[in-house]
């Protein structure tokens, strides 16, 4: 019976280990605390990009005794991984009153910062979220919509019509003359937030 049982267990780690060993990785990676202390760590990747949304509510870290312990947005400022890297934000949950807080990656930042995360419980999305550092709120934007999070009901700006996505980044960029004249001649569409806030950053600096 002990040998039964001693066996079962040491399949049950096998299989537990293969799983993880086909969906995990380790590399290298840094986290950076509040007060800007930088901890060099072995993060834990997921080769799937859909797992990568895990990210979104936490990171695992590995010492060198092999624990391991996770980590949420709330307890560090970033982390970086490769070349990757992920900032703490955080909105409230106008139903809730609650204090949403996710990892999201660092696309590109200016004068109005860009961040992507994968989907999101809350909104079933795969979004950007973007503000300016003054701002004290953020907006999301996924093909379909805009949503503003401010501390009333939400703002929704659907993407019926193309004017809308126009008419919103026209005023929200209207202190860009150059970008806001080619956001009013077409020349982005949905699908090109990265390109209009690079460009927006790079322009009007």
């Amino acid at each position: 019976m002990q040998d039964y049982i001693l066996l079962r267990s040491l399949f049950i780690n096998f299989l537990l280990h293969a799983q993880f060993s086909i969906g995990q990785d380790f590399k290298p990676g840094k986290l950076i605390s509040y007060n800007n202390e930088t901890l060099s760590v072995n993060l834990i990747t997921y080769k799937r990009p859909k797992d990568k949304a895990i990210y979104n509510q936490y990171i695992q870290i590995s010492d060198s005794s092999g624990n391991y312990k996770k980590i949420k947005p709330k307890q560090i400022k970033s982390f970086i991984v490769g070349k990757e890297i992920y900032e703490s934000i955080h909105f409230t949950d106008t139903s809730t009153k609650q204090q949403i807080y996710l990892f999201a990656k660092v696309l590109n930042k200016g004068k109005v910062n860009l961040y992507s995360t994968m989907r999101i419980a809350e909104f079933n999305i795969e979004a950007h979220f973007f503000k300016r550092p003054a701002e004290n709120y953020f907006h999301i934007f996924r093909e379909q919509e805009i949503i503003d999070l401010g501390e009333g009901p939400y703002k929704i700006y659907g993407f019926n019509r193309e004017s809308v996505f126009k008419q919103y980044f026209e005023s929200y960029l209207s202190d860009c003359p150059e970008v806001s004249r080619k956001v009013h001649q077409g020349f982005y569409t949905i699908y090109d937030i990265e390109l209009l806030i690079k460009d927006y950053n790079t322009t009007c600096r």
